[in-house]
């Protein structure tokens, strides 16, 4: 798999006997885990009840403990549990309550026992804290994150595994790339730095190294804060560099209150937030959109431009990727998906764009306003404004895109009109009339998914004739270019 520096040091043919050295940049995802220890809640230290808890990064964590820590109630709230496992403090952060087991809850006569026991009980989460305990569970803040990603190492590609044969010691090494500092806008360091760590199994010795973000907020922020600001849009635009998607494979944070471990790794963060159990496929080099290698001397400012424009755009930006991102949806949704996606960037956009010209619309409201009774013509001027209609908001952001998507769309007649009205069917049960059919809907989609990549790129910094050429790299971009005009030209001619 390219990108991933794996090299068997062996003579002659490999046999799983012999010894074997490797230097990988390719981890597993850390976030499934097991532990067996004692758990109790906060305050309630002498009230340890043992059990089992197992974490997957799709289902979340199972937390089954041989009795109870509330008795026969379930508790309204969703409590903070703490743990051990192995001399290793753990937080639970939101366990929910799911099942209980027990004994004796009925007396012969029918009546309830007091002293009804739990022997067993079921609690869920979907994020964990494995070497310390915070008693603030959730609204805990910290100082300082790492991470990890799938892509970021496919993105970066450093370190560079090299190796040398001379007389009897062949060498295998890799030079440690020197960190990158970067400071944001709102205050923000992010840090690019590289980590390495050594396995000894036997006479087998393998060191997995790799590159990780280190962020310091310029205040402590919470575990969902630190999604929303950082985690998020950093992974939105791994993949959109890599034309794939990007998924956490490690997170550990610092707080205030703990000694700083400096680059070395605080506490993990097991989570079901942006993870996934699959891997996402390594992309090839020239298949990046955006090349590290372009952009590694203005990283700073590719950095800022983003987490801005995310700040700005966020729940556009995320309706977008949510195409990309949401298991198992529709066609038909994703179709929706872009065309809202593309209205709520427009509107963000500035733009003189309106209905009709503003002298026009002002005659008319004149004519409006001469018309009707005083009491009327709020009603009336609420529901009537000058607005841009979903095809000309559309059609504005065509014409600033590339050359060859202008071209593109340009060639097939009124797509921008049918795509407006498969959406309006689709979302207000039209008539059906002048719409892509279930399988246009396809290349329509993709093709308006090109369109903002496009004005995501100009809004990035890259100029017009710059995005085009970055959006050329995209094997979608390729497919749709090649295939649309064909399939949706077609369909046309056929009404």
């Amino acid at each position: 798999m390219l990108g991933s520096f794996i090299v068997n040091k062996a003579l002659g043919k490999v046999i799983s006997s012999m010894t074997k050295i490797s230097i990988t940049s390719n981890p597993d995802n850390l976030m499934n885990c097991e532990f067996d220890g004692l758990w109790w809640t906060p305050g309630n230290d002498l009230l340890k009840i043992p059990g089992n808890l197992v974490f997957d990064c799709d289902q979340g964590g199972t937390l089954i403990l041989h009795g109870g820590l509330f008795g026969e109630n379930a508790p309204s709230f969703s409590p903070v549990i703490f743990g051990e496992s192995k001399g290793i403090g753990i937080t639970v952060l939101d366990a929910r309550w799911r099942s209980s087991e027990g004994v004796n809850r009925w007396l012969d006569n029918g009546t309830r026992n007091t002293q009804y026991l739990i022997h067993e009980e079921r609690w869920t989460c979907e994020e964990v804290i494995v070497g310390k305990r915070f008693n603030q569970g959730s609204s805990h803040r910290y100082s300082s994150f790492k991470f990890d990603s799938e892509q970021l190492r496919y993105w970066v590609r450093k370190p560079y595994a090299e190796s040398a044969y001379s007389g009897k010691k062949p060498g295998l090494w890799f030079e440690v790339p020197e960190m990158m500092c970067f400071s944001m806008d709102d205050g923000a360091k992010i840090t690019l730095i590289w980590t390495h760590i050594e396995f000894t199994d036997g006479l087998d010795k393998s060191i997995l190294s790799g590159p990780q973000l280190m962020i310091e907020p310029r205040i402590p922020l919470t575990l969902r804060e630190i999604e929303e600001q950082f985690l998020v849009p950093i992974l939105f635009i791994l993949g959109l560099a890599t034309s794939t998607t990007d998924h956490l494979i490690f997170l550990s944070v610092e707080d205030s209150e703990s000694e700083r471990t400096g680059f070395g790794n605080g506490p993990e963060v097991l989570t079901t937030h942006w993870t996934s159990k699959f891997k996402s496929r390594g992309t090839r080099q020239y298949e990046h959109l955006i090349k590290f290698t372009e952009v590694e001397s203005d990283l700073q400012g590719i950095l800022n431009s983003w987490l801005s424009l995310y700040a700005k755009r966020k729940y556009t930006i995320s309706e977008f990727f949510s195409i990309y991102y949401s298991k198992g949806i529709y066609g038909e949704d994703k179709f929706l998906r872009v065309m809202r996606s593309l209205e709520s960037w427009h509107r963000g956009l500035e733009s003189d764009l309106t209905f009709v010209p503003a002298e026009e619309y002002a005659a008319i409201r004149a004519d409006i306003k001469s018309s009707l009774r005083e009491e009327h013509r709020r009603v009336v001027f609420d529901k009537f404004n000058n607005d841009p209609t979903l095809v000309q908001r559309i059609d504005e952001i065509v014409s600033g895109s590339p050359a060859a998507v202008r071209e593109l769309i340009g060639g097939l007649g009124d797509f921008v009109q049918r795509a407006v009205k498969t959406r309006n069917n689709i979302a207000h049960i039209g008539d059906g009339k002048n719409i892509f059919s279930s399988a246009q809907m396809f290349w329509g989609r993709m093709l308006l998914e090109q369109t903002f990549i496009a004005s995501l790129l100009e809004n990035l910094g890259f100029d017009q004739p710059k995005a085009g050429e970055l959006l050329s790299r995209s094997e979608d971009w390729k497919y749709v270019a090649s295939t649309s005009s064909h399939y949706l030209n077609a369909y046309i001619e056929e009404e």
